[in-house]
């Protein structure tokens, strides 16, 4: 069962007080560093330097927990990095664009 469909049938609210939770929303929490303890400071607005601070409060799972999310997202990801740095789709076999 996906995550989002356990979340609504626990009958957990999302952040925003909803019952129905966005993957979105999801997602975005599957890739905080909060979770283990890391805050990420940006100073000085979006050009500004980024801190990482560790063990900055308690951890709510395992590093190693979060690691091995991080390597399943990337598993079960259709994207691809090449060698130049470019991000390119693993298949197209769901792609709405047309082969030509």
């Amino acid at each position: 069962m996906g995550i989002v469909k356990e979340l609504q049938n626990r009958g957990i609210k999302s952040p925003s007080g909803k019952s129905k939770w966005p993957k979105r929303t999801v997602a975005e929490m599957l890739s905080n560093e909060k979770y283990i303890g890391i805050a990420v400071v940006n100073v000085d607005g979006e050009e500004g330097q980024i801190y990482r601070l560790n063990n900055s409060h308690p951890a709510i799972i395992s590093k190693e927990m979060f690691d091995a999310v991080q390597e399943e997202k990337i598993q079960r990801s259709n994207l691809d990095v090449s060698e130049n740095g470019v991000l390119q789709r693993k298949s197209k076999k769901y792609s709405s664009k047309k082969k030509q």
